[in-house]
């Protein structure tokens, strides 16, 4: 679900994660500089035993920019939940594992508890 920054709740709970008391944009501005974009900005949401999703990118490489993907946990996402996986190297290829729909062997799964939040690199 695509939100509008428009929508005046959703630009003041943008506001709380990034200005509230954990201070986001404390952390994500010496990363990506303080006239960022932000490029999307959405909701997922995952039912208990939900399907997983096949393996992908967020987003494709961006030569010469920085782009980081934010999750901030609105509920607990254990395993069950659809906890993100990570499969670490694979990014030097470029491409999904072959075949890979779930790709469970040597990939890292990102258990959140609501309340946390997982910055990583895009381009990686």
């Amino acid at each position: 679900l695509k939100l509008s920054l428009g929508d005046a709740e959703v630009a003041d709970a943008l506001s709380a994660v990034l200005g509230g008391s954990g201070n986001l944009a404390k952390v994500l501005q010496p990363c990506v500089g303080a006239d960022a974009s932000l490029c999307e900005l959405a909701v997922l949401s995952a039912a208990y035993g939900a399907v997983q999703q096949a393996w992908h990118r967020d987003t494709l490489p961006s030569a010469g920019q920085t782009v980081l993907t934010v999750f901030v946990a609105l509920q607990d996402t254990p395993g069950c939940r659809g906890a993100t996986l990570m499969k670490p190297g694979s990014h030097r290829s470029g491409e999904a594992p072959a075949g890979a729909s779930n790709c469970v062997d040597g990939s890292l799964v990102v258990e959140l508890q609501r309340g946390d939040c997982c910055v990583m690199d895009s381009r990686l």
